[in-house]
């Protein structure tokens, strides 16, 4: 790329840094937690608003919209994804968002700014991809640049649920030529550890009876908090458990509530052998990050070890069902975890429902795109990063050609100093960006059209 292109680029990316800001605030106070189950609209009104809000603003600045059924959306300068969507590059993300969940220094949904941090639920994940990809575009506009192969954003709001958004966008309209997914870290990703979520049902357990059991908000959160209010012989307990938060696809650093109370339950006096039995066994899996007890636990230097994270303990009519998530690398093999997860489940006299089962994916390393993209971050931040795979699940699993990049950055440094153990980051309370760093990402994509315009055939 020439440099003056490049100058031209960093420059005008600075200059957005105020209005990027504001577009943010904005788009972060919508609580737009999907809805899977919602009959009225495709994922509840508040995520049809962060829809609206989102062709409202492409509109205003002087692109063109398309609302996808109110399942996505997406807005180009003109409009190529609806023409020739095979020429099209793609930026995706999405607007949907985690549960707030409780622990938060302020409103979850009214954006803060301050020392450079704009904190509220969804700032980190995944909002400032959607604004950066406004101004993507705004910069391809005003910079008069022109590409072979035009770029669209497209947002969904489903990510954090079930992709349900993606899967009704595939099966109706056609998918970009090359999607860039805006949801990881960058570098450029290659590929992703498939995820599975699954419930252990106990038998009715007859000791207790429940009046509470929550533990849990999200199944791709580690829960910091669990709570149980029940009558044991006679007694009434009320047992709370407190850790820290954190995505399920990374327990490193966190500390899970879940098997803390299950903990305080085995102690009770007077527990019956086989409650107490079946308790120990929910205790083991879920204590776990790696389904060990069931023989499950798998190391892959390349993808990365195998999770297996216990998101979430609730109570219907005397069952307990306990759900874990999981995220495998390629070099495990589904049906035999399926199969170790029913023996375990056998021994211990406990129901094994899977829900939610989405297989590893990857693109060779070498991949020119992939090693464009990476070329293109190294050179503008001076890291020495590789193409890696990770544990985290993007739209890319579902997409043709599609490959994660950035915009997160590796030195979250600004966000830890301020704020506790287990609080800042992306699905923990006070979830925070680093505003420059969003700024930093708009010059990367700027100028990783360009060159990859060029990759592209």
């Amino acid at each position: 790329m020439e440099k003056n292109l490049k100058d031209k680029i960093q420059k005008w990316a600075d200059r957005q840094k105020g209005d990027l800001l504001m577009d943010l605030m904005k788009l972060v106070n919508i609580p737009g937690v999907s809805e899977t189950d919602c009959k009225e609209v495709p994922f509840g009104t508040e995520c049809q608003r962060a829809l609206r809000w989102m062709l409202d603003k492409g509109q205003q600045m002087g692109f063109v919209g398309k609302n996808y059924d109110g399942y996505a959306g997406s807005l180009s300068l003109n409009g190529e994804e609806q023409k020739n969507p095979e020429m099209v590059t793609g930026i995706w993300c999405h607007l949907d968002v985690v549960p707030a969940g409780e622990g938060w220094s302020s409103d979850p949904f009214e954006a803060v700014y301050q020392d450079g941090l704009v904190t509220g639920r969804g700032s980190q994940d995944n909002k400032c991809s959607a604004v950066m990809g406004l101004y993507v575009l705004k910069g391809l506009k005003e910079l008069g640049i022109s590409l072979k192969h035009p770029a669209a954003l497209y947002f969904g709001l489903n990510e954090e649920v079930a992709m349900k958004d993606v899967d009704y966008f595939m099966a109706h309209y056609t998918a970009p030529g090359l999607s860039l997914i805006a949801d990881c870290g960058f570098p450029a990703c290659y590929g992703e550890k498939g995820s599975m979520t699954f419930t252990f049902s106990t038998e009715k357990l007859e000791d207790f009876q429940v009046k509470k059991l929550q533990a849990g908000i999200a199944d791709n959160i580690i829960p910091a908090d669990a709570e149980a209010e029940l009558v044991f012989h006679g007694k009434e307990y009320c047992l709370k458990a407190e850790g820290k938060a954190g995505h399920s696809a990374f327990p490193e650093g966190t500390e899970n509530a879940i098997p803390l109370l299950i903990r305080q339950l085995t102690k009770l006096p007077e527990i019956s052998d086989e409650t107490g039995k079946t308790l120990q066994a929910l205790y083991k899996m879920a204590v776990s990050t790696n389904g060990a007890p069931a023989g499950i636990n798998v190391k892959d230097s390349e993808f990365g070890d195998l999770t297996c994270c216990a998101v979430s303990l609730k109570e219907n009519d005397g069952k307990w069902i306990l759900t874990f998530n999981i995220r495998y690398p390629d070099s495990a093999d589904y049906e035999t975890m399926t199969e170790k997860l029913k023996k375990y489940g056998a021994e211990h006299k406990l129901e094994l429902n899977i829900s939610h089962h989405l297989p590893s994916f990857g693109f060779s390393s070498d991949n020119p795109v992939i090693q464009k993209l990476t070329e293109v971050y190294n050179r503008e931040t001076g890291a020495d990063s590789k193409p890696y795979a990770m544990a985290g699940g993007t739209y890319a699993a579902k997409l043709p050609n599609a490959m994660p990049f950035g915009i997160s950055f590796p030195d979250k440094s600004a966000i830890f100093e301020k704020f506790p153990k287990g609080h800042g980051d992306y699905h923990q309370p006070d979830e925070s960006v680093i505003l420059d760093q969003v700024i930093r990402a708009l010059a990367i994509y700027l100028m990783a059209l360009v060159e990859i315009d060029e990759t592209r055939e």
